[in-house]
C-alpha cells in the first residue's frame, strides 16, 4: 500500500473542501467509497464481514451518545454572556474529553468491540468500509464525529500491537491517517477555513476550538512520520541449523556464536512430528536441559534478553523429515486439532515468539493431493490458536514454480500466516547433470526452464495473491558444488558427474559454506567469474566446480526485495556464513548477512 506522507496530508487539507466523506486516496486519486443504504458497506464480491457493519453501527452510537451527554454537560457549566462563548481550555478540548471517555462505561464497550473486529481479514477496503460506516449514512464530518474516528482507530491500532501484527497495524493506522487527515480538512474547509475557525473561536457555534483542531493535526503529522519509519524497516530472517554443533573444528557453531542485534527473526532448525501428532525434540542433548543436556532451546530464547525486539521461532520439518508424517496427521481432523494444541504447547512451555512450518512439501514425496488444502486447515487452526496470544505463524515454502501449484493455495494461505519464508535457493545443484547457479536472481541465456529463479518465484506468487510485505525472500550462505566431466570445459552449463568434494567442515558433497569457500580460494589459482545475467559469482579449479554468494550478490538480493515492497529477506544460515571473521574472507563477521542488512530500507 502507499505510504502516507507529507504530500498527502497537505493535499487534503488543500483540496478536500467538501463536506461529505470521499477519504481514501489510492494512486493518489480520491476515492468515494460506494455504499449502500443500510449499513455503509460496500456491495462486492468481498463485501465486508458483518461483524465489521455490526461493530461500526454500535460504535458510532455509543460514542455519539457519550460525546452529545459530555457536550450537554459542558453546556451547562458554560457562562454565555452577549459576546458569545467565552473560552474556558478545562471545558471540552480533545485531552479532557479523552479523559473523561477513558472513565466511561462506554469505553469499555468500545474496547470490546474494537476487539471483534476481525484483524486477520483486515484490508484496506474493509477497513475503509469500516471507518465510513463511523459516520453514518449521510456521510456527514462532524467535530463529534472526528473525535469518534480518532478514539476508535486508536483502540484498534493499540490492539494490533499488543498482538504483534505489525502487518494490520500498517493497514489499520494507513486507513485511519487518510480518515483523520481528510475529515479534519473537510471539517475545517466547511467552517471556511483556518482564518475562520481562530477568528470565531470565541463564537459558541463554531463548533471546534482552533487549539483542538491544531492539536489532532500537530499529533496526526507526529503519527505519520512514525508509521513510515515503522512501515520501512523490513524484515531479515536467519535460520540457524542446530546440528552444526557437532561440526569440526572452527566449523562448530553454537548458539553462543549468534550475533542477537544481526537479524530480526532468528529461526531454530528443527522440530519433528510423530504419527500421533505430538512434538518431537531431534537431540534432547542439545536442545533440552534434562539429564545435563546443554539447553539450547533456553539458550537460543533468551537472547530476546540481549535484544528486546528480537523475535525467536522454532521450525518443524525440513527436508529430511520428509513428508509423510504430515500428511497422515493434517488429514484427520482429530489428528491435526491434536497437532495444533501440541505446538501451541511447545512454543509456549520454551518461550518461543512463534512457529515455522517447514513441511517439505505437502502434496510431493509420499504426500497426497488432498495436503494441499488440509494444509490450508492447519494454518488456520494455528492461526486461530496462535493470534491471540501474539505468536507469530510463518511457514517456508518451496521455491519452483512448478512445485507452487501443487502444494499452496496461495490467496488462502496468506490470510493466516504473517510470512511466507522462500526457500529460494537450490535451483541448480549436484542432482542436475550440468553447472548452475544455486540462487540465480534472473535466467540466463542457457536456461531450458525460465522459471528457476527468484524474479520469476517471487512474480508468481505476487501474480497470484501474496501481499507482498509478507513475502520474504531466501538467500544462501552456502555454495553448491559439482564435478565437472571435463576441466577444460568449466563454464556455466558444462557438463557434471556428480556433487563436488565435501567441505572440511560441513562434510556434506555438492554443498560448502562460505567461509570453506573462501579458504579454497586463499591460495589463489582460482577462476573467479561473475555470472552477469544471474547477478551471481561462480569459480572453478581442476575439475571443482562452485556457484556462490558473495557480499554484493547478497546486496543484490536485498535491493530486489526493497524494489519491490517484499518483507524482507532470510538467511539459510548463520552457520554458513563467515560467522567468525576469517582471514581468507577477510570481510569480517557475518559479511553475507550484514551485507543485505545494510541493504534493507
Amino acid at each position: 500500500m502507499p505510504l502516507i506522507t507529507d504530500k498527502v496530508i497537505f493535499s487534503s487539507w488543500k483540496n478536500l473542501c467538501s463536506p461529505r466523506l470521499p477519504l481514501l486516496y489510492s494512486d493518489e486519486h480520491l476515492v468515494r467509497p460506494s455504499t449502500n443504504s443500510q449499513s455503509g458497506v460496500r456491495n462486492n464480491q468481498s463485501s465486508t464481514p458483518e461483524d465489521l457493519a455490526r461493530v461500526s453501527d454500535q460504535s458510532r452510537s455509543l460514542y455519539l451518545d457519550f460525546l452529545q451527554r459530555q457536550i450537554r454537560e459542558d453546556e451547562q457549566q458554560r457562562s454565555l454572556n452577549t459576546s458569545g462563548y467565552s473560552y474556558d481550555p478545562s471545558d471540552s478540548d480533545l485531552s479532557n474529553l479523552l479523559r473523561r471517555f477513558a472513565q466511561s462505561e462506554e469505553r469499555q464497550i468500545i474496547r470490546q468491540q474494537a476487539n471483534e473486529v476481525p484483524l486477520d481479514s483486515v484490508s484496506v477496503e474493509n477497513f475503509t468500509e469500516l471507518l465510513s460506516g463511523l459516520f453514518g449514512e449521510d456521510g456527514i464530518v462532524t467535530y463529534e464525529r472526528v473525535l469518534v474516528l480518532f478514539y476508535f482507530c486508536f483502540e484498534l491500532c493499540v490492539r494490533a500491537i499488543r498482538e504483534y501484527s505489525s502487518r494490520y497495524f500498517h493497514t489499520v493506522m494507513d486507513v485511519c491517517l487518510r480518515f483523520v487527515t481528510g475529515s479534519l480538512s473537510i471539517w475545517v474547509c466547511a467552517q471556511g477555513g483556518w482564518n475562520a475557525i481562530c477568528n470565531t473561536v470565541q463564537h459558541k457555534n463554531s463548533g471546534m476550538k482552533c487549539s483542538l483542531v491544531s492539536g489532532i493535526l500537530l499529533l496526526t503529522v507526529v503519527i505519520v512520520l512514525s508509521v513510515n519509519a515503522v512501515q520501512s524497516k523490513k524484515v531479515l530472517m536467519c535460520y540457524y541449523s542446530s546440528w552444526s554443533y557437532f561440526r569440526n573444528g572452527k566449523g562448530q557453531f553454537s548458539v553462543s556464536n549468534i550475533d542477537p542485534y544481526l537479524c530480526t527473526h532468528l529461526i531454530y532448525a528443527f522440530i519433528g512430528v510423530n504419527n500421533d501428532g505430538t512434538v518431537r525434540v531431534m537431540d534432547p542433548y542439545l536442545d533440552l536441559e534434562e539429564n545435563n543436556g546443554l539447553g539450547n532451546f533456553k539458550k537460543f530464547n533468551e537472547l530476546r534478553k540481549q535484544n528486546s525486539e528480537l523475535k525467536t521461532l522454532v521450525a518443524i520439518g525440513g527436508w529430511n523429515e520428509g513428508s509423510t508424517v504430515f500428511s497422515n496427521v493434517v488429514k484427520d481432523a482429530n489428528l491435526r486439532s491434536n497437532f495444533v494444541d501440541n505446538l501451541y504447547n511447545f512454543v509456549k512451555r520454551h518461550d518461543f515468539s512463534g512457529l515455522d512450518l517447514d513441511w517439505e512439501y505437502p502434496a510431493q514425496r509420499g504426500g497426497v493431493p488432498e495436503d494441499k488444502q488440509n494444509f490450508v486447515y492447519l494454518v488456520q487452526e494455528l492461526k486461530q490458536k496462535f493470534a491471540p496470544e501474539g505468536l507469530l505463524l510463518t511457514a517456508a515454502v518451496h521455491a519452483a514454480v512448478g512445485s507452487v501449484a501443487i502444494s499452496y493455495d496461495i490467496p488462502e494461505l496468506v490470510k493466516n500466516l504473517d510470512f511466507i519464508n522462500m526457500m529460494s535457493y537450490d535451483y541448480h545443484g549436484s542432482w542436475d547433470s550440468t553447472t548452475g547457479i544455486n540462487s540465480p536472481m534472473y535466467p540466463s541465456h542457457i536456461d531450458s526452464d525460465l522459471n528457476l529463479n527468484i524474479d520469476a518465484t517471487i512474480q508468481f506468487w505476487l501474480n497470484n495473491g501474496c501481499p507482498p510485505e509478507k513475502l520474504v525472500l531466501g538467500a544462501p550462505t552456502f555454495g553448491r558444488t559439482f564435478n565437472l566431466a571435463n576441466p577444460n570445459s568449466p563454464g556455466l552449463g558444462a557438463v557434471a558427474i556428480g556433487p563436488g568434494v565435501p567441505g572440511p567442515y560441513t562434510m556434506e558433497s555438492g554443498f560448502m559454506a562460505y567461509f570453506e569457500i573462501c579458504e579454497l580460494q586463499y591460495p589463489g589459482l582460482w577462476s573467479i567469474n561473475w555470472a552477469a545475467q544471474q547477478k551471481v559469482p561462480f569459480a572453478f579449479k581442476s575439475n571443482l566446480w562452485v556457484g556462490y554468494e558473495n557480499p554484493e550478490s547478497m546486496k543484490i538480493k536485498a535491493e530486489y526485495a526493497n524494489t519491490n515492497n517484499l518483507g524482507g529477506v532470510l538467511a539459510w544460515g548463520l552457520e554458513t556464513d563467515d560467522f567468525f571473521g576469517s582471514k581468507e574472507c577477510n570481510e569480517g563477521k557475518y559479511p553475507l548477512i550484514t551485507a543485505m542488512k545494510n541493504t534493507l530500507n
